[in-house]
């Protein structure tokens, strides 16, 4: 960390990362969105696995990091409408490989070209209430890139700042229930709202990203 900033400036920041990444990813581990929990993914076979990719990019000499996000299309079954990471369910073209749909899913909805990324690691899963099993996958841009849109899943792309949540006061909780032990964040930029997992995943990144470079 550099002037209370996350950057990434070197090859030896990108190795920490991996590191960090690999240290704490716990396969059988899921964070229940709905309970606030985590538990073991046993508890949730009936659920629709899914992929996200988390993509990480920098500003040049300033190393700044920005992460792609995307804002879905209202004509969409899931979550239309909504600000989230480039993704989608697990296909049978990519033969539970969860790494290989989230890479997948961004080449369909923004283009993305995968052999100008790195491969950095993954998040722990996250149940979400509306029956999804997601697996967070963190990687970064290491070359420009002029993104594609596919119109009939994406309406936009955010190049979200992610040091913009090194702040207590850039996210919020939204309490479900009276005892307040469960919740949903929120994050608001830009008059743009990100919610639910999407939150959940870029704010666990951050911490993690906190201790690391």
């Amino acid at each position: 960390m550099i002037n209370n900033k996350i950057k990434i400036l070197n090859k030896n920041e990108i190795l920490k990362i991996k590191k960090k990444l690999d240290e704490t990813f716990e396969n059988r581990k899921c964070y229940d969105l709905s309970q606030n929990t985590i538990d073991n993914i046993d508890g949730y076979k009936d659920y629709t696995k899914a992929a996200v990719l988390c993509l990480l990019m920098t500003n040049g000499l300033d190393g700044a990091i920005k992460i792609v996000l995307t804002k879905r299309s209202e004509n969409l079954r899931y979550h239309k409408g909504q600000i989230s990471f480039p993704g989608g369910k697990l296909d049978l073209k990519d033969k539970g490989d969860l790494k290989k749909c989230a890479y997948r899913e961004a080449q369909e909805e923004i283009g993305l070209e995968k052999n100008k990324t790195i491969y950095l690691g993954k998040l722990n899963k996250y149940a979400t209430g509306s029956g999804f099993l997601i697996q967070p996958i963190v990687a970064l841009l290491e070359d420009a890139q002029k993104f594609i849109i596919n119109r009939q899943e994406v309406t936009s792309i955010l190049h979200f700042p992610i040091n913009y949540l090194l702040s207590d006061r850039s996210f919020t909780k939204v309490y479900t229930n009276k005892d307040k032990n469960k919740y949903y964040l929120n994050i608001y930029w830009k008059r743009n709202k990100i919610w639910g997992a999407t939150a959940k995943i870029l704010l666990d990144l951050i911490n993690l990203l906190k201790n690391k470079v």
